[in-house]
């Protein structure tokens, strides 16, 4: 029997996880090991990473700057809630294609995470309403130089 930890990969420096399978798990259980980590990418091609991991990452890992949750079709509002609380010091935070996050934690998070200057929600329909915007354009002032970006697109036309 192959292990999990087989099909994935991290790299150095900042970490990337690239799981074929059971990202969720390997998240979580690696999570504790890198408490002083600045760059986490955990965007996905197959939807596999859950609110618990997201959970997991911001129960410990408080020092992060920049986290990649792009293509995370399964998380919900619990995920940015535990960023806002456990990862006040997020500069850069992509969150294209969650198509599941609502407009009341987008306006949350940018509450408690103060030093947020890159916000991708390209993809976040649900998030990235009429109301939200106001209110991160009301907050400009605490995010001076705040880059949102609603959507990247490939030459293919797709989004990023």
């Amino acid at each position: 029997m192959m292990s999990w930890m087989e099909n994935c990969s991290l790299t150095k420096g900042s970490v990337i996880f690239r799981c074929r399978d059971h990202m969720n798990d390997l998240v979580i259980s690696l999570a504790h090991k890198f408490t002083k980590l600045q760059v986490l990418s955990l965007r996905q091609i197959k939807p596999q990473l859950e609110d618990s991991g997201v959970e997991a990452v911001a129960n410990y890992c408080h020092d992060l700057r920049e986290l990649d949750l792009s293509r995370s079709f399964r998380l919900s509002d619990r995920s940015l809630y535990a960023v806002a609380h456990g990862c006040p010091h997020l500069t850069r935070l992509n969150i294209s294609g969650c198509s599941n996050f609502n407009d009341a934690a987008l306006v949350f998070l940018s509450s408690q995470c103060k030093s947020l200057k890159c916000l991708n929600l390209c993809g976040c329909v649900r998030a990235a309403s009429d109301r939200a915007l106001q209110v991160l354009l009301l907050l400009q002032h605490c995010f001076p130089g705040l880059v949102l970006t609603l959507c990247h697109f490939d030459v293919a036309g797709h989004c990023l």
